[in-house]
């Protein structure tokens, strides 16, 4: 596995540890908010329901690079297109995600090249 190819797969799971925890964060803060002021004017239980909703999507992405990364790092078979996948995901969400999705799709989708080394002695030229 090239060190790329590591590189990657940890930045995947530290990218989508810190987005669980920053929902997480997120979802007790409103839920928080909705238990210390449950009549005001403005609805607040509609409000939370709408941003639970609106986070499951991103549990759910959050969780499967999680696995996708974890599985590469392992060495599974399937792991590379799944991470491929995700790094494509990652294409949308600005800015950090971006430079990680293009670092995925370089690291993952280019070929390897066999190293040759070219080695120059230094030959005696002798004059008979």
């Amino acid at each position: 596995m090239d060190i790329h190819h590591k590189v990657v797969a940890v930045l995947h799971v530290v990218f989508a540890a810190i987005t669980l925890l920053v929902i997480a964060a997120l979802t007790l803060f409103f839920g928080v908010l909705t238990a210390l002021f449950p009549s005001t004017e403005f609805p607040l239980a509609i409000f939370a329901a709408f941003g639970a909703a609106l986070a499951v999507p991103f549990v759910l992405v959050a969780v499967a690079e999680l696995v996708a990364g974890a599985a590469f790092l392992a060495g599974r078979q399937g792991a590379r297109p799944w991470l491929i996948g995700m790094g494509a995901l990652q294409l949308l969400n600005l800015p950090f995600g971006t430079a990680l999705g293009i670092y995925t799709l370089w690291a993952l989708m280019r070929t390897e090249q066999p190293v040759v080394q070219i080695v120059c002695t230094p030959t005696s030229l002798s004059r008979s």
